[in-house]
């Protein structure tokens, strides 16, 4: 998806400079993830903001969009560590508008650093950035029965993107942090209902719950008839966690459990996972988060 916001001229010129060189990432893949927290009436939400990175960060701009107009943003605060390194700007809305941010449905997290040092690399696993605070006036989305956030980019080139740089002499590397996709949050007063008895009419896959998740979660999923079904487990790099299900199943309507181990029994660190669900023709894929 490809749209415009108006940012200040001050941050383009520090992040798009001649001195920023742009590829990928120089070492382990920076992963960028979200968490959504719902109050017990289910009328505010707060949307966390978790960033894995091994560089030492100079500069951010990661910008996304919501889809159900019901989700109305209230605030936003960034963590204590994330707002002394951006010493020189911290961005939080479009245009520095939450009145614009509502309207377009649409917002940018960003900073830059001026004296600090920027912030170092951790390679100790996701860390909270920034926290969105929402009012939420109905779940009925335009698209499902809640709310989807996905990313955005620029027409001035520098699209979602970490600026890094090693020493002061050393040239900014610009590089995109991982974005696996779209993450969808349900009705969590959906999510917790009694599955209605009787065989199902499709193929579904449930999105997990609870999710975020800690430290099991399950999934639910239909067969409409009798199928050999494979559910398994991946990491943001697409390589196999563990194997769930692995046999001929009948019609029916199903949950597995995940107890967030891998195959040998390990126990999994924080991050999003990817699950799949394969059975006869059918195939589908969804994403959950474990937080520690």
């Amino acid at each position: 998806m490809k749209t415009t916001l108006i940012l200040s001229l001050l941050f383009v010129c520090l992040l798009c400079g001649s001195t920023v060189v742009a590829q990928t990432d120089p070492n382990e893949a920076d992963t960028v993830v979200m968490s959504l927290q719902v109050n017990g009436d289910t009328s505010k939400a707060t949307l966390e903001i978790y960033v894995y990175s091994d560089e030492q960060l100079t500069g951010a701009t990661v910008g996304f969009s919501w889809d159900n107009p019901n989700f109305q943003m209230d605030s936003a605060k960034a963590t204590t560590v994330i707002d002394s390194v951006f010493d020189l700007i911290t961005l939080f809305y479009e245009s520095d508008s939450l009145e614009l941010t509502n309207e377009n449905q649409r917002f940018l997290f960003g900073g830059a650093r001026g004296s600090s040092p920027g912030l170092d690399g951790d390679a100790g696993g996701l860390r909270l950035w920034v926290t969105y605070y929402f009012s939420i006036t109905s779940w009925n989305g335009l698209a499902n029965d809640g709310v989807t956030f996905d990313t955005l980019e620029w027409d001035w080139g520098s699209e979602y993107m970490f600026v890094s740089q090693s020493h002061p002499d050393s040239p900014q590397v610009r590089f995109q942090p991982i974005w696996s996709d779209a993450f969808i949050f349900g009705n969590p007063q959906v999510g917790v209902s009694v599955r209605e008895p009787g065989l199902p009419q499709k193929f579904t896959l449930g999105q997990n719950y609870p999710n975020p998740f800690n430290p099991t979660t399950e999934i639910a999923f239909d067969l409409p008839r009798r199928s050999h079904v494979t559910l398994k487990v991946f990491n943001i790099l697409g390589q196999l966690v563990a194997t769930l299900i692995d046999c001929e199943m009948s019609a029916g309507n199903y949950v597995a459990d995940w107890d967030g181990t891998t195959v040998d029994g390990t126990i999994v660190s924080t991050g999003v996972y990817l699950y799949r669900l394969r059975a006869g023709d059918f195939e589908q894929s969804r994403k959950m988060l474990l937080l520690k």
